[in-house]
């Protein structure tokens, strides 16, 4: 029996300062209600999914993200909780 993958895309235009970006995050991955709205919250709420799950943003995407601190510190939230948590996996296409 083949097992559902979560397919997330991150659509960086969504990135745009810290409020609409964990707000953005509570939504697509249905983050609990507890969720404190700060990257080390995102990080903590990513260690906890249980199902197979990729997050998948465009190349293009990630070099816009690169060019704004906190989308940048948010990719790399989820690049490190793809490292941390086997179920999560980050790609780059």
């Amino acid at each position: 029996m083949s097992e559902t993958k979560r397919v997330i895309r991150i659509d960086r235009t969504k990135i745009t300062d810290r409020e609409t970006c964990q707000e953005y995050m509570k939504e697509l991955f249905e983050l609990p209600e507890y969720f404190g709205g700060n990257l080390d919250a995102l990080a903590d709420c990513l260690s906890e999914i249980s199902d197979e799950t990729s997050v998948v943003m465009s190349s293009a995407d990630l070099k816009r993200a690169a060019k704004s601190d906190y989308a940048w510190k948010t990719v790399r939230v989820l690049i490190l909780a793809a490292l941390m948590n086997p179920k999560l996996n980050f790609t780059i296409e």
